[in-house]
């Protein structure tokens, strides 16, 4: 049997919720800029006679020229050069999107994959939920994630962009981050140094999935406290605080370990305060080895649910 190719269909072919028909994704760095294009399963540019379709919500749309969007260095799009995140790998969402503005399809990158309509994203280039061209957006146009890939930002000040040795590019709809690395900028009110005779592993971690952000990590250190027992970190994407009467909301609990692991120490209260992680002890203590193993906490980053916040 011979099928028609995508050319000689005389209809609109069905498509499920976030398919695509005859696509593929194209990152590519010039200059060190990033730029993300739609093409077709022949790796050439949409075009009336070989064209790509989408469904966007319920309706389904035909692209039939080239999309495509650049990022140019010297910006830090997406707070993506940050000193918790710059030189590392990011995953990013893709989104298409019908704009009743010009009644078309626009493609828009973003570190959010929860989005529906222009109210989730920001206009702001430097914001974390930024997306490209939503200023041409009604309030009510809808958009859906079809596809994800990496990329990396270097620090300031030439934000240059590039794409990882190993390029991820996933070619359906997807709703989650890979387990990624982040440095966070730690503050305290202790004097730190080295824990003696413990290896000190660090790492730190973080996942996005959905609405909700999920960060472990290891470290071993010694302490001296003070009066006042808070270590800040900072939050590889910050939480939608205008929800809240007050930025700081209490988020969890934590366990501070003697060297030995034999003895809990301190107990602590992890709160969400002003864009870090805030662990806050509780009771008094003096000089002791810090041991804060895989420490796991989670946040929505978009409204509160309360049992995770």
């Amino acid at each position: 049997m011979t099928y028609p190719s995508i050319k000689e269909w005389s209809f609109t072919p069905p498509l499920a919720e976030w398919f695509l028909i005859n696509w593929k994704i194209e990152t590519s760095v010039t200059s060190n800029n990033l730029t993300v294009s739609l093409k077709t399963l022949a790796w050439t540019d949409p075009s009336p006679t070989n064209p790509v379709y989408c469904r966007i919500w319920n309706t389904i749309r035909t692209i039939t020229s080239t999309l495509s969007t650049t990022f140019n260095a010297w910006t830090n799009w997406f707070n993506a050069g940050s000193s918790e995140l710059a030189t590392q790998e990011i995953d990013y969402f893709v989104y298409l999107w019908w704009t009743t503005v010009y009644n078309t399809v626009y493609i828009m990158p973003s570190r959010i994959p929860y989005a529906r309509t222009k109210t989730d994203f920001s206009t702001t280039n430097t914001n974390e939920r930024f997306a490209p061209n939503a200023s041409d957006m009604n309030q009510t146009d809808e958009v859906v994630v079809v596809w994800r890939f990496n990329a990396i930002l270097s620090a300031t000040a030439s934000f240059n962009r590039s794409i990882p040795a190993t390029s991820i590019i996933i070619n359906r709809p997807i709703f989650e981050t890979r387990i990624l690395n982040r440095v966070p900028t730690k503050t305290n009110s202790w004097t730190m140094g080295v824990a003696n005779g413990w290896a000190n592993t660090i790492f730190y971690k973080y996942q996005i999935k959905w609405n909700m952000c999920y960060v472990n990590g290891s470290e071993v250190q010694t302490l001296t406290a003070p009066a006042t027992h808070s270590i800040y970190y900072t939050a590889p994407i910050d939480c939608f605080r205008h929800w809240f009467a007050e930025d700081v909301k209490y988020v969890g609990a934590a366990q501070f370990w003697n060297g030995d692991l034999a003895t809990c120490l301190m107990n602590a209260r992890i709160w969400w305060n002003s864009s870090k992680i805030d662990y806050r002890m509780i009771g008094s203590v003096n000089s002791w080895n810090f041991y804060l193993w895989n420490f796991r906490n989670s946040w929505s980053i978009t409204y509160p649910i309360w049992d995770s916040l």
